[in-house]
């Protein structure tokens, strides 16, 4: 099979060509942006008043780049921060600044599954540019989009050359090769601290979001009552190559139910039908569906998660929980879980990203049919729950 392959949803910035006409398209991108950004600069601001973080990733990005708030407000105690995202950056970022500086936009993420209008995302910025005027601006996304997100908002952008041929667009471009790991949840932190001259430290230790409610009211809320022996579900994923097979959760949801374990399945609101296939029959399941506050509150009291590589096994390694992940078309050096309770199966596919790869293939793909696929057994991860 190739390694190589268009993506599976085309979008403004990509096209489908050969590659050294791609190659030529990507130079003259890149001298367009250099053009756009000579008519569009702006003084490093020495005290800024307020501050803008573009993290509109999905939940394991954003996570992620909200590790930074903290580096932002001891560089700068008096600036007002604002956070640009997702609209579940309600639940994740409620105590680090008020709500009323936390704003929803629509940049694009992840080629493969979105597409993007530039005209949109130039409207988008200036509007959200002339409500808040920010001094300073940090992507945190750092594609093409985001790029061209930032460059409108016509404030000091600061970003990262893996923007590729959109780079020029930033006004501070932080290196790629300084970040002093592979792991995806180091780059945010190297942009600040690049930014600020600082050295990076090949140690992270993340900080998980502060719980809305408290166990007793989460309990009584989803009738749970087999306190300490909660293991909490996560079938959901970004896209189908990257999920563990239903049968197999809602197989693994019924062995947890029968030997003392109370099941809790949680899911975001388009995985509904997924959720219910998964608890059906199991009168000792739970689920949480389309609320993250719910699921952020109980995942500190819970004995294990077990998810695919998505945004909520994140939260549940920083929680300290002992985490288990299955992992088959990415790397878990790249997006793994970081705790100390972190595990992960992986699936004995001869396609399966090698030491400096991080997607099978080389490119993230929706789909695969091939029968070596997330083939991690029920067994295996009742093992890991169990063990001391």
């Amino acid at each position: 099979m190739s390694r190589s392959g268009p993506p599976q949803n085309p979008s403004a910035w990509s096209c489908v060509v050969k590659s050294p006409v791609k190659t030529i398209l990507k130079s003259g991108i890149r001298c367009f942006c250099k053009a756009l950004a000579c008519f569009n600069r702006h003084p490093r601001p020495q005290h800024p008043e307020r501050i803008l973080l573009v993290a509109g990733g999905y939940l394991g990005d954003t996570f992620w780049a909200l590790q930074t708030i903290h580096l932002l407000k001891e560089a700068y105690p008096e600036a007002e921060i604002h956070i640009a995202g997702r609209p579940f950056l309600h639940d994740l970022a409620h105590t680090l600044v008020p709500d009323s500086r936390i704003h929803e936009i629509a940049v694009v993420s992840d080629r493969t599954r979105e597409s993007g209008s530039l005209r949109q995302l130039k409207r988008e910025a200036r509007i959200l540019g002339g409500k808040i005027h920010p001094d300073l601006v940090f992507d945190m996304m750092n594609n093409r989009y985001s790029a061209w997100f930032c460059h409108h908002l016509k404030s000091y952008a600061v970003g990262m050359d893996i923007a590729e041929e959109a780079s020029p667009l930033y006004s501070f471009c932080a290196k790629s090769h300084l970040i002093p790991s592979i792991h995806l949840a180091y780059r945010p932190r190297s942009i600040v601290n690049q930014f600020l001259g600082r050295g990076d430290s090949p140690d992270i230790e993340l900080v998980p979001p502060v719980p809305r409610k408290s166990m007793e009211q989460v309990s009584a809320e989803l009738n749970l009552d087999r306190p300490g022996r909660t293991v909490m579900l996560i079938p959901g994923a970004g896209w189908a190559a990257k999920r563990w097979d239903p049968a197999r959760f809602r197989l693994l949801a019924r062995s947890l139910s029968e030997q003392g374990f109370q099941p809790v399945i949680s899911g975001a609101p388009d995985e509904t039908d997924l959720c219910a296939a998964i608890a059906k029959d199991n009168p000792e399941a739970r689920i949480i569906c389309g609320s993250l506050s719910d699921a952020i509150s109980l995942l500190p009291h819970c004995l294990a998660a077990v998810g695919n590589d998505s945004g909520v096994v994140h939260l549940s390694a920083a929680f300290g929980v002992r985490t288990i992940t299955m992992f088959c078309q990415t790397n878990p050096a790249f997006c793994g879980p970081l705790g100390k309770r972190s595990m992960f199966l992986r699936a004995a596919c001869p396609l399966s990203p090698g030491e400096d790869e991080h997607f099978c293939l080389g490119i993230p793909r929706l789909h695969c049919e091939r029968p070596e696929r997330m083939d991690c057994s029920v067994q295996q991860v009742m093992d890991l729950i169990r063990r001391p």
